[in-house]
């Protein structure tokens, strides 16, 4: 059980969380597309590890920089993100939890902090995702698909 005294969060009210990457285990799916789309539709010529290491460690403007893609392309980009968040709907009885998240949502809860989640992921997905996994810890869950 979590101790307010023990975490030094006794003014702390309200924990958000972001749902891609911290609560649902989604990127391994993302990734597969990001990996596909660059490759394929972009030309990227690296190997797979080194794409995924760009993604989590640089910038918007650094990723195009690195993978040679026009500004121009970020509405078909978008797209195509979207594509990937609505195609998600249908394969999240797959993403897995994150061990121990979890817990810490169950003994923040049990510890009257009020729990969010804030995510650019589309709100069905997110809210198919909490159901399917028991996750009603939730006091606030706000999606918003604008990433810019």
């Amino acid at each position: 059980m979590l101790k307010r005294q023990s975490l030094k969060m006794k003014n702390i009210k309200v924990v958000v969380f972001d749902f891609d990457g911290t609560i649902a285990d989604s990127l391994p799916m993302h990734f597969s597309k990001i990996i596909d789309l660059a490759k394929n539709r972009f030309s990227v010529d690296k190997k797979e590890k080194e794409i995924i290491q760009e993604i989590k460690n640089k910038s918007y403007s650094e990723l195009m920089k690195s993978f040679k893609i026009s500004w121009i392309k970020i509405p078909m980009i978008l797209g195509i993100i979207k594509k990937t968040q609505k195609d998600l709907y249908l394969q999240v009885d797959k993403i897995k939890v994150f061990p121990g998240m979890e817990k810490l949502l169950k003994d923040l809860k049990e510890n009257s902090y009020k729990i969010g989640i804030l995510s650019s992921n589309m709100q069905k997905n997110v809210n198919k995702f909490i159901k399917i996994n028991r996750l009603n810890f939730f006091d606030i869950v706000y999606c918003e698909s604008n990433i810019l």
